[in-house]
């Protein structure tokens, strides 16, 4: 019997002990997780050759290199570490892109938000156009607006 009530109270305790934490996990959420809360933009740069701006913005580790998308005119844009233009690799028509996102082995993924289309294609330190996509995927929904697609890719 004394058995039976210590795993009782044991069990009973380990609730309640679940259940603070939850319940101050979700009125406190900053002191369980500083990291995501203390980070400054330390530097703002401006991207020289690029009008329009970027949209999305991916890591290559192979080549350490960063690559985002602008849509005026539609292009693969290759920065370094400090934001300085490598290369402008354009595309060969007027899309949308939204986001890109390195895949690996040179693939990338690009979202075209007005054709609602998801598209990889390959692209390597010779690339200086575009490639025509490798993979396709469109999202068949709300055709009566321009900005209704994919907005981002993670």
């Amino acid at each position: 019997m004394f058995r039976y009530l210590c795993n009782q109270k044991a069990a009973l305790l380990t609730a309640i002990l679940l259940m603070a934490a939850g319940v101050l996990t979700l009125c406190f959420p900053e002191s369980w997780y500083p990291q995501e809360t203390e980070w400054q933009l330390t530097a703002e740069k401006e991207i020289t050759g690029i009008h329009g701006g970027l949209s999305g913005l991916t890591w290559n580790p192979d080549s350490r290199t960063l690559f985002a998308v602008t849509d005026h005119p539609s292009s693969v844009v290759e920065l370094d570490t400090e934001g300085n233009v490598l290369r402008v690799i354009p595309s060969d028509g007027d899309h949308d892109f939204e986001a890109i996102e390195y895949l690996g082995g040179n693939r990338y993924a690009l979202s075209r938000e007005r054709e609602r289309t998801l598209t990889t294609h390959c692209i390597d330190s010779s690339t200086t156009v575009l490639p025509p996509a490798t993979y396709s995927l469109t999202l068949d929904v709300n055709r009566h607006s321009d900005n209704a697609g994919f907005e981002g890719l993670a």
